[in-house]
């Protein structure tokens, strides 16, 4: 499985990291801090049963050769995909992102059968994981350990990465970055 990414900068990412600590040492066992090279994130899109990673690598490349900047990103919400487990960190949604995410999606057309559909524009819910696979009382005890003293982080999106995710049938076990492009 393979997903494009994106990164934030230091005040953002070490929140998030020392948030998936806290759920860790709090025994909340699906913290994201348990994925091998994994880094706080927003995906753009996932693909799985991707035949050939080559032409994506290469697509990646040349569509983010020339690539600006975005606009700082806010995160004002904690929230849960009650479905999966999920508790997240949610960025403030605004045109600049979901035309970013649009247009993204436009020029990667011909990777559309292999995209995973919570990421089709439209259905795209952007977010950042804290934990995953939760049953209801960890989710909720995410929460509290999260909210505790929770302040909405503001943070530029500094960098775009195809990652390799490798899941064990169970849980994810790593989350490789195997190219990436700088924002200036």
């Amino acid at each position: 499985m393979y997903a494009i990414e994106l990164f934030f900068s230091e005040e953002v990412e070490d929140y998030i990291k020392r948030k998936w600590k806290e759920l860790s040492l709090s025994n909340i066992s699906s913290s994201y801090s348990e994925i091998e090279g994994i880094r706080p994130h927003v995906t753009l899109a996932v693909y799985k049963d991707l035949q050939n990673v080559v032409d994506l690598k290469h697509d990646f490349m040349e569509y983010f050769s020339d690539i600006g900047s975005m606009q700082e990103l806010i995160f004002v919400d904690v929230g849960v995909f009650p479905t999966t487990g999920t508790v997240f960190l949610r960025p403030t949604v605004t045109r600049e992102l979901i035309d970013f995410h649009f247009n993204y999606h436009r020029a990667f057309e011909k990777y559309s059968k292999y995209v995973d559909y919570y990421y089709i524009p439209g259905i795209w819910n952007p977010h950042c994981g804290f934990a995953t696979n939760l049953n209801n009382d960890e989710m909720s005890r995410a929460i509290s350990c999260i909210i505790q003293d929770f302040n909405p982080k503001k943070g530029l999106v500094t960098e775009i990465g195809l990652v390799h995710i490798i899941h064990d049938g169970s849980r994810f076990v790593s989350s490789k970055t195997i190219l990436s492009r700088k924002l200036s």
